[in-house]
């Protein structure tokens, strides 16, 4: 057994007495939830690829999940990821465009808005 490996599971045995002796519990998150840091996303936004195709109200289809995944990830829990650029989208990119980035906001995610999406997403 590695040295990495015997701390590790020194510390899971560490953890689970503190939870014996506290008398804490835990549950299992849902299945879609996420084990990364930071706002829960569903298990899809792990799966989809990057792209910087121009995107509008209206279009569907992978592309346009990557952008909600990348949404979620910055904090707007209104937007479905469900491939669908509908009106929760388009209203989190002109929100994005205008507050975040200082940016035109027409709700079209172009290059100029891809750029600023990934200079401030945590996970793509």
């Amino acid at each position: 057994m590695s040295k990495t490996t015997a701390l590790r599971r020194g510390a899971v045995i560490a953890a689970a007495a503190a939870l014996v002796l506290t008398g804490t519990t835990l549950t299992a998150p849902p299945a879609e939830a996420s084990t990364r840091p930071g706002p829960t996303l569903p298990s899809v936004c792990y799966s989809v690829s990057s792209t910087t195709q121009t995107l509008r109200y209206g279009d569907r289809g992978w592309r346009v999940t990557y952008l909600q995944c990348v949404l979620r990830s910055m904090g707007y829990p209104t937007v479905a990821v469900d491939g669908v650029f509908g009106s929760n989208t388009r209203r989190a990119v002109v929100d994005f465009q205008y507050y975040i980035a200082g940016i035109t906001a027409d709700g079209i995610v172009g290059p100029v808005t891809w750029r600023h999406l990934h200079e401030r997403s945590r996970t793509y």
